[in-house]
């Protein structure tokens, strides 16, 4: 055999058995050659969740809760709760027989913001029963207090704050229960100056603003009516009954003036004394209502606070209303009427001390 062959012959073999198993080899060889080579698996694709170290991670872990609330230089305690809304209407509506909608569209904007405060003396010392009309001088700031990891509240300028500088801030609702702490809910709402500028500016490196110390809390005293005292008053609230009403143009999506359109309010009271029904056909004359201060270390002090209605029409709205064992109610609404002079409500602080 020549020595470039690579098979040699085993030795005993016959020529056949050595030809096949050349054949054989190169067979092997070529197929070798020509094979085509696997397919390499894909990497496996892994879903990156902004956060966890992919592109588009979330910025440092904050909260925020209650802050105070500012209007222009007066800042307000006794803040509950505060919210904000930008109202947007949103359309969008199938045509041509389909039954998707080809296009969906922000249509408009009407904002809006709310908050409730305990401190009823410095409120309405600072947005009376009309209201307040709002400038960039003199904004409405809603705080967002941010939490410290580990701690209470962050010392540092790093809080949220949420500034409208343009609309009318104003009282929507005084309510004020037996053994409970009477509270104001006031709303506002906002235009912009050409109808495209956003009404909120927003920032999250705000620094809160000193809070008032102290302040008192106010609980319900009495009500009159004309000349006549409701007793065992279980719940008072007044409605200031401020209308307001917001126009734009030109199909810009927000309003460019915000303006009070009407006011008319109402005071509802609900006693457990039956003895003081009214004529069913109504009482004239004006409304009363006194709130007291809650003193802390005691019960209460001597200041007062006076909500005055010079005159209107006192209805009873239930007679008599009662569920299980529960004590029946009397339930009478006082609508109020202008006097040709005076705002149809006043307020009247005491000037006592706290």
């Amino acid at each position: 055999m020549a020595e470039n062959e690579k098979t040699a012959a085993a030795p005993g073999a016959t020529a056949e058995n050595q030809n096949t198993t050349a054949a054989l080899a190169v067979i092997a060889e070529k197929e070798k050659i020509t094979a085509t080579p696997a397919l390499a698996k894909p990497a496996e694709k892994k879903l990156i969740l902004p956060g966890k170290g992919g592109v588009g991670s979330s910025p440092p872990f904050s909260i925020y809760t209650t802050g105070p609330v500012q209007i222009g230089s007066a800042v307000l305690p006794g803040i509950r709760n505060v919210a904000s809304n930008l109202g947007s209407t949103v359309r969008g509506e199938p045509s041509s027989g389909q039954i998707y909608s080809p296009i969906v569209a922000l249509y408009g904007q009407k904002p809006t913001a709310g908050f409730q405060t305990e401190a009823i003396e410095e409120a309405m010392s600072s947005v009376g029963p009309l209201g307040l009309a709002l400038s960039a001088g003199s904004p409405l700031v809603l705080f967002g207090s941010k939490w410290l990891a580990g701690g209470g509240i962050d010392s540092a300028g790093d809080h949220l704050s949420i500034s409208c500088p343009l609309g009318i801030v104003f009282p929507r609702t005084l309510t004020a229960a037996h053994q409970g702490d009477a509270v104001l809910d006031y709303e506002a709402l906002f235009y912009s100056s050409d109808g495209a500028a956003d009404p909120f500016t927003i920032i999250t490196t705000a620094t809160l603003p000193t809070i008032p110390h102290p302040w008192s809390k106010w609980a319900l005293d009495y009500v009159e009516i004309g000349s006549q005292q409701i007793y065992q008053e279980v719940r008072v609230s007044v409605d200031f009954g401020i209308r307001c009403q917001g126009e734009g143009a030109d199909s810009q999506v927000r309003d460019q003036i915000v303006s009070i359109t009407a006011v008319e309010p109402r005071i509802t009271i609900a006693s457990s004394n039956q003895g003081a029904i009214l004529a069913l056909l109504g009482v004239s004359g004006g409304f009363t209502l006194v709130l007291r201060n809650r003193v802390s270390g005691g019960a209460f002090g001597s200041s007062t606070l006076t909500f005055t209605a010079t005159e209107g029409l006192a209805m009873q709205e239930q007679p008599f209303s009662a569920s299980g064992h529960r004590p029946g109610e009397l339930t009478v609404q006082g609508h109020v009427q202008w006097d040709g002079t005076n705002a149809p409500v006043t307020f009247t602080p005491s000037g006592g001390a706290y």
